[in-house]
């Protein structure tokens, strides 16, 4: 169902894959979250291949509006997340209103987050707002808002929200990221064509090419726990694991995002991606 002619929606896109309880859990925070703000809040999830009732589990949140769309366990994030984005889309006219909201699965948000975002959507109606996660042991910022931090084009860095206001970022990580119905129709959708990382970077890049870079909100809008540094391994291991479709190296994704941010320059800027890691592992 999800839109309804002239009444705010937040619409939630998620992608989920074997995390059952952690991927219920963030819907479910979602929704209390979007009732402690007085909006309605519906979801587009897509489960790629789960194995541990992901999508049962949330085709039975009878009181959540929850549409599911089954993938074949090799789409990844990138086109799981371009796949609920274009459906969610679909089913939105010139009438619709309200906005999209990228979530990660493993995310979960405080009660106010959505009442927060939408204010600071409300005062810059044509920005992305990106919301900064933290650690929930230690509550040291894990994800969020991107600045550049060296000549490589995919050379980013994690920024610290501001004390007050908002402040202009370079990129973000998709982990919570409030993005207005008309904005997602200008800059188009989510790239599909990346593996499992860098779709999220390169909206941001594309944001800020377009004129309108991304803001970041003063706090923290919720947890998500960084991803554990994988323990000390061989050099062919640690290459394999960087160059899979998962990691931060994967060929594919490099080169996709390169030669938009580096139309002439991109096959320096591919081979150097790969000497430095090995001059770093050296």
């Amino acid at each position: 169902m999800l839109w309804r002619r002239d009444e705010e929606l937040v619409c939630a896109l998620l992608a989920a894959h074997n995390r059952r309880d952690t991927t219920v859990r963030a819907v479910r925070q979602l929704a209390a979250s979007a009732n402690h703000a007085g909006l309605r809040v519906g979801v587009v999830a897509v489960d790629d291949g789960s194995i541990d009732g992901t999508g049962d589990a949330l085709r039975g949140m009878r009181d959540i509006d929850v549409t599911v769309v089954d993938g074949d366990g090799n789409w990844y994030w990138a086109r799981s997340m371009a796949t609920a984005e274009s459906l969610a889309m679909s089913r939105a006219d010139s009438h619709s209103k309200g906005w999209l909201l990228w979530l990660n699965d493993d995310t979960t948000l405080d009660i106010d987050a959505i009442e927060r975002l939408i204010e600071a959507s409300r005062s810059a109606p044509d920005r992305i707002i990106v919301g900064t996660t933290r650690d929930p042991d230690t509550s040291v910022s894990t994800y969020g808002g991107l600045v550049r931090s060296g000549p490589h084009p995919l050379a980013y860095a994690l920024v610290e929200p501001p004390e007050t206001g908002t402040r202009e970022i370079a990129s973000f990580n998709g982990n919570i990221v409030l993005v207005p119905l008309s904005v997602a129709a200008r800059l188009g959708g989510i790239d599909g064509a990346y593996g499992h990382a860098a779709a999220d970077i390169d909206y941001g890049f594309r944001a800020a090419a377009a004129g309108t870079p991304a803001l970041l909100p003063t706090g923290t809008f919720g947890t998500c726990a960084r991803n554990a540094a994988p323990p000390q391994e061989r050099s062919l291991v640690a290459w394999r694991r960087f160059v899979s479709v998962k990691g931060g190296g994967h060929p594919g994704s490099s080169a996709r995002f390169l030669k938009k941010a580096a139309p002439v320059a991109w096959p320096f800027w591919f081979l150097a991606t790969y000497g430095l890691w090995w001059l770093r592992r050296i």
